[in-house]
């Protein structure tokens, strides 16, 4: 404040005997010295508003069609930054907010839809995953004896080692209320939220309510698993009606 006034007393002006109706300098520093005790110097320790872009990541995503485990063509893939579509190989990419848990829709003609979700790390990532169509998936809820609880959505959880083989032994459960759970073994569905020997990595929860549910996995003894893509745990996944919400787990 103190030199705020000296400054403005140092360049005030000496007024001339030509113009003596101008203020006296005393009277304009007095002026002046009151209008900078009310100026208030900015905190020199105030926080400084982030402006850098927020990091990136890629995520690279293969779908594979449920039935031909041939890669999906032509479906939308909904990223933050447009939607793109999965090539003939069923691979698709596009960038995401990095070390932030993510929600991918797909959608394509007579598949169901699905909801890809995960915590992202801080670098590129695969997701590889099978699409079902409304066809396959009621003819396996009806040879496992399910009905297709319209207005609920189904959780395929996925638990695979680095080199995406099976976590045989693993066993699955939700936080959320659901249907009989199912794997398949030897290319057949049974009843079962444990991975089996010589079966697919997934488990499949039919009939949860939409909202956000838990994804637990029991692996077997000297096992760890983790959230994939990212490392830690996995976040609550949301559940959708009518809608394939997808997770996966990576072990070693």
């Amino acid at each position: 404040m103190i030199s705020v006034a000296l400054v403005l007393l140092v360049e005030c002006p000496v007024p001339s005997k030509e113009f003596l109706h101008v203020p006296p300098c005393s009277s304009m520093f007095l002026l002046l010295a009151l209008i900078a005790c009310e100026y208030t110097p900015p905190d020199s320790s105030a926080r400084v508003l982030d402006t850098a872009p927020p990091e990136l990541v890629m995520a690279n995503l293969v779908l594979y069609n449920a039935t031909t485990a041939t890669g999906a063509l032509g479906l939308s893939v909904e990223f933050p930054g447009g939607t793109a579509t999965t090539a003939s190989d069923g691979l698709v990419n596009g960038e995401i907010l990095a070390d932030t848990p993510f929600e991918l829709r797909v959608r394509g003609d007579g598949y169901l839809d699905h909801l890809v979700f995960g915590p992202a790390g801080g670098e590129d990532f695969s997701f590889v995953t099978y699409v079902a169509g409304q066809a396959i998936t009621s003819q396996v809820l009806s040879m496992l004896g399910i009905d297709w609880d319209a207005g609920t959505g189904i959780v395929v959880v996925g638990v695979d080692y680095e080199n995406l083989s099976a976590v045989e032994g693993a066993t699955i459960s939700l936080g959320a209320s659901h249907g009989e759970p199912f794997v398949f073994a030897g290319g057949y569905p049974a009843l079962s939220a444990t991975i089996p020997t010589g079966g697919m990595g997934f488990v499949s929860f039919p009939g949860v309510a939409p909202g956000d549910t838990s994804v637990t996995v029991e692996p077997p003894a000297g096992v760890e698993c983790w959230a994939h893509p990212g490392t830690g745990a996995m976040p609550d996944a949301p559940v959708l009606a009518d809608t394939v919400t997808v997770v996966a787990f990576h072990c070693g």
